[in-house]
């Protein structure tokens, strides 16, 4: 449990005599309730609380006592005092450190449940929610499902719940969730200095000038990224679907832009829908701008970006790259270096020596702009060319050289420019010559460290840099002291975001390092680290992807895909199957509960192509398989079909029992489901027997789903319901909550069919938790059409035509149709509904629910699924 008291910077400025007598009260109550509840209080700090409890209802029952008593409490000079209280379920680790007391993601999600609520609010998780005993809690007290929210730094969006408590306020403003200004850009951890006559710039061509394509062209080191993100910052509040960053700088491969775009933007893929089909939906009639950053490697994808433009109106973009786009919408914005003094009169107001002072501040409190120090580093700014960075990297160097040998040192360093590389842009050389300068000071660890370091794409921790570079450190020299070092030159940065610390390197720096590893001739062994280091990690997590922990792994996963592109993309290319057909393997169930086909099938049609003249081995039959799931799942079956009998017959021919049965399984559905007879039930029948033989319930319950949804498909209701909870046994007893969500979700279609509404019930509300959990998206889509046939099914047509209108316009929305048993299935419900109510009247009622945003159709669902 997370509090803190809203608006308390005006209290204390307000109510300055009484404020700490009021604190100090309201900790009072918070400590009396907290324990009277059975928890404890970990961190009591200005005016926060953060307290643990070993039972998510002890929890629940210390808010609502909390608040209550808080409004109870007579304030002096009339002060209302707002709580606002988080709370959620997870894991902690305990830290010796009195004044922190736990660390873990968890406690982060706490703390920012906490942060999104009004005052005298309480919120409360849908991990805590599934955790509570309803029927314990107070009959004064309900719930409301707010629907689902990104918070600050987390990957996961929150599925959150307000606690409604009888003689308290019920009526709150909207909660402070990133969805209220949905945008990703990444807070700023330095003032941006200058360039307010570019922010006006852009601001106008975007905004008053209704420019679409606006793209920042300059070299490397001018700044483009930080001035599109400042730029965009500002244009949050004008774009009411959102401002997103799209880091393009970690993509290889031009035909993933798209793919990366909609994975930003949380948008999934589709059966029989591209993902240029599946934007075009998503984004038609949304109010958009995306900062397209580090596009100059993947100019060929300018085309795609082209026609996501013609078919989405109101998306803007703004794109920062060396070179233009060159498409005929585009408005190129050049960025150039910062502006230069002409006289020392204009010095201290230039943005070029004002950015130098600003971080030398940072390197030295003391640092001022004096008659003397100004020409220094107007002298400096000069020798720079006014780049940024290498302004930021010069500035940097205070730390270890006054400001006269800082210049005297960069005009020594510098003097030759020009002449090595004449005909080309001198700010090239510069930025080169800044960085090399800077890499010239570093001691030689640090040298090493910094250039194995260029292996990592996007951001890296602690534990992968120590399995790179931690061998290399002579004896008593800490890693950690380096990392620190290299951060202080601005050769590297950190954050600690999310509750650990992760380091990125810019894209020019990491270049630069990158050439230096090459000349060592170090390179390959440490890509080849660097793909181990990730492939552990991945084959670690992958039996957790869709466990009931899956959050967090999923959430590691996402935090580090730069990296296994990085690392899948360089085995793709020594042609290394063993680590292709692992990391594809335990990969595919963090692809396909994400929708994620493209990207998946683009590397296994890349590694069969490779592996085309290799021999049948078991890598090959891994890609196959990989490569078919990734085909059923998206819906082609006959695509999956023939890479299911490459692999079975390459793992028949091997001899390899559990995935000959495996394999079998799946060539039985997809044969069963392209080609008429019993060939394909017959396959899944005997893979059946072998699986019980072998001891996999795992498989055994794939093989259970297959045959269940033959029958349903063939109208055999009770032979589909046995073979479903015959597999639901067997999910549970594996964790596995995608394909748990997926038999819930068909054995309420088979209650219903069956009308036992209250099984029917029992089921879609579990599927609800599950779905709302995991953010499953096509399975939140078919329960809400579940519960429509549910209302329908107990005589209430016209709720049912609300949910109805709701999941056609979710279905619209995303450019989709349900599975052909399931759409069957919705579209005779709809005809039920019209026959009851009468054309005009379904009409009016499923206008309606087509009218609710997603959060309100799934709190309607979940009052209705109680």
């Amino acid at each position: 449990m997370f509090t803190d008291i809203e608006g308390s910077t005006l209290l204390v400025q307000n109510h300055t005599d009484v404020f700490f007598a009021v604190v100090d009260r309201h900790f009072e109550i918070l400590r009396q309730e907290t324990l009277a509840n059975g928890g404890a209080v970990v961190v009591a700090h200005s005016d926060a609380l953060f307290a643990s409890f070993d039972k998510a209802g002890d929890a629940f029952r210390a808010a609502v006592a909390v608040q209550r008593s808080l409004a109870q409490e007579k304030w002096p000079d009339d002060i209302v005092l707002k709580v606002r209280i988080g709370l959620h379920t997870g894991e902690v680790y305990p830290v010796a450190d009195a004044g922190i007391g736990y660390v873990g993601i968890d406690v982060h999600r706490a703390a920012r449940i906490s942060e999104a609520a009004n005052g005298g609010q309480i919120l409360i998780s849908s991990a805590t929610m599934a955790e509570l005993d309803k029927d314990k809690v107070d009959a004064g007290t309900n719930f409301r499902f707010l629907g689902s929210h990104r918070l600050k730094d987390l990957s996961f969006p929150e599925h959150l719940y307000e606690v409604r408590v009888s003689g308290l306020d019920r009526d709150f403003p909207p909660i402070k969730s990133i969805d209220n200004h949905p945008t990703n850009l990444p807070k700023a951890t330095n003032a941006f200095v200058g360039r307010q006559s570019d922010l006006s710039a852009i601001s106008e061509l975007l905004m008053r000038d209704n420019k679409r394509l606006v793209t920042l062209a300059g070299p490397g080191g001018a700044g483009k990224t930080r001035l599109a993100i400042e730029a965009a910052r500002a244009l949050v509040p004008f774009y009411g679907d959102g401002v997103f960053l799209v880091a393009l700088g970690a993509v290889a491969k031009p035909n993933l832009v798209l793919p990366v775009i909609a994975q930003t933007l949380g948008v999934p893929e589709y059966r029989g829908r591209t993902v240029l089909e599946g934007l075009t939906h998503f984004m038609a009639t949304r109010q958009l701008l995306l900062v397209v950053d580090n596009f100059e490697h993947l100019i060929e994808a300018a085309l795609d970006v082209q026609m996501l433009q013609e078919r989405c109106p109101k998306l803007a973009l703004l794109v920062t790259t060396r070179e233009p786009l060159r498409l005929p919408e585009e408005v190129v914005y050049s960025v150039g270096p910062l502006d230069l003094p002409e006289s020392p009169l204009e010095a201290v107001q230039c943005d070029s020596v004002r950015l130098f002072a600003d971080r030398a501040r940072i390197v030295t409190r003391d640092f001022v702009l004096d008659e003397r120090t100004t020409a220094l580093v107007t002298n400096i700014c000069r020798r720079l060319d006014g780049l940024p960075l290498a302004i930021e990297l010069a500035a940097s160097r205070l730390r270890i050289l006054s400001l006269p040998e800082l210049s005297d040192r960069l005009e020594e360093s510098l003097s030759m420019i020009g002449k090595a590389r004449y005909g080309t842009d001198l700010r090239y050389s510069t930025l080169d010559e800044a960085i090399s300068w800077s890499y010239r000071l570093l001691n030689s660890e640090e040298q090493d460290c910094l250039a194995r370091m260029s292996v990592f794409r996007g951001g890296f921790n602690l534990s992968a840099i120590e399995c790179l570079c931690g061998a290399r450190m002579p004896s008593g020299v800490p890693l950690v002291e380096i990392l620190m070092s290299l951060c202080e030159k601005s050769l590297l940065m950190t954050n600690t975001a999310g509750g650990s610390s992760r380091f990125t390197m810019l894209e020019t720096i990491r270049q630069f390092s990158m050439a230096k590893l090459e000349a060592s001739g170090d390179a390959h062994a440490c890509k080849a680290l660097h793909a181990d280091y990730y492939l552990q990690l991945v084959e670690n997590l992958s039996p957790g992807l869709v466990g009931s922990g899956q959050r967090r792994q999923v959430s590691e996963l996402q935090t580090e895909m730069d990296n296994v592109r990085a690392a899948l993309g360089w085995s793709m290319e020594q042609a290394d199957f063993d680590r292709i057909s692992r990391y594809l393997q335990a990969l595919l169930w963090y692809l396909i509960p994400r929708a994620q086909f493209t990207e998946g099938l683009l590397w296994t049609d890349r590694a069969l192509t490779i592996a085309s003249e290799v021999k049948a081995t078991r890598e090959v039959a891994v890609l196959n398989d990989v490569t078919g799931w990734l085909k059923l799942i998206s819906g082609d079956y006959a695509g999956g079909l023939p890479h299911f009998k490459a692999a079975h017959d390459i793992f028949k021919a091997l001899g390899c029992g559990r995935e000959v049965a495996a394999t079998m399984i799946t060539l039985g559905a997809t044969t069963a489901a392209t080609i008429e007879g019993d060939e394909g039930p017959n396959l899944v029948i005997t893979a059946l027997e072998l699986c019980r033989e072998q001891n996999d319930p795992h498989s055994a319950g794939i093989a259970l789903i297959a045959l269940g949804e033959g029958a349903r498909g063939g109208g055999d209701m009770e032979a589909a319901a046995q073979c479903y909870r015959e597999a639901l046994v067997l999910m549970r007893q594996c964790d596995d909550q995608y394909w748990m969500g997926a038999l819930l979700l068909n054995m309420c279609h088979v209650s219903l069919r069956s009308d036992d509404l209250e099984t029917a019930q029992t089921y879609l509300r579990e599927a609800i938790r599950l779905a709302n959990e995991y953010d499953y998206t096509m399975m939140i889509n078919l329960y809400v059409a579940l519960a429509g046939e549910l209302a329908l099914k107990k005589s209430n047509a016209e709720d049912a035509a609300r949910l109805f209108g709701a999941a056609t316009s979710m279905l619209r929305e995303v450019g989709v149709s349900f599975e052909p048993a399931d759409q069957a299935e919705f579209d005779n419900a709809i005809a039920s509904a019209r026959s009851q109510l009468g054309g005009a009247r379904y009409g009016e009622l499923a206008a309606e629910g087509m009218s609710w945003d997603k959060n309100r159709v799934l709190a309607f669902v979940a009052d209705a699924a109680g």
